[in-house]
């Protein structure tokens, strides 16, 4: 997904001469978006909560558990942040996938907004990619020793 925002759309309007073959172009990766990407969102957040799920049960040592959960629940929000947030913007690109009297500057216009709501989409599994990373290291940035301190002060 980053590589889709940070590099082929930039270079997608830059390129680009034609109006209907940005717009084309555009559709295009979004239906092969449509039918890769949620299967592969849930598989990841799966991989995620079962193994927040498995250090939280078994308690591996002190293994953290909560940044698995975070990065699962980060993961699985592209979900309805697409469906809700971006279907808008879904709707009016699909419109225009005929429109063959638009210029390349209105197409550019009308793609910006699917850009910049792709990059906020993005850093959602990216986020949680950093925090599983972290769980795998065994830092776990949501605990508090306080927490700690207290229990051990009770016994």
């Amino acid at each position: 997904m980053i590589i889709i925002t940070a590099v082929v759309i930039p270079w997608l309007t830059a390129t680009t001469s034609e109006a209907q073959t940005l717009l084309t172009t555009r559709n295009v990766l979004c239906e092969y978006s449509n039918k890769v990407m949620p299967p592969l969102t849930i598989f990841t957040s799966f991989l995620y909560g079962n193994m927040s799920w498995m250090r939280h049960r078994v308690r591996i040592g002190a293994a953290p558990w909560r940044p698995f959960a975070v990065a699962a629940v980060l993961t699985l929000a592209i979900i309805p942040f697409t469906l809700t947030v971006m279907a808008p913007t879904y709707n009016t690109l699909f419109q225009n996938k005929t429109v063959t009297k638009m210029s390349r500057d209105e197409a550019v216009v009308v793609v910006q907004p699917w850009t910049r709501l792709r990059t906020v989409r993005t850093l959602l599994p990216v986020t949680g990619a950093v925090l599983g990373f972290m769980g795998v290291l065994g830092m776990d940035v949501f605990y508090k020793k306080e927490h700690e301190n207290l229990l051990i002060s009770k016994i």
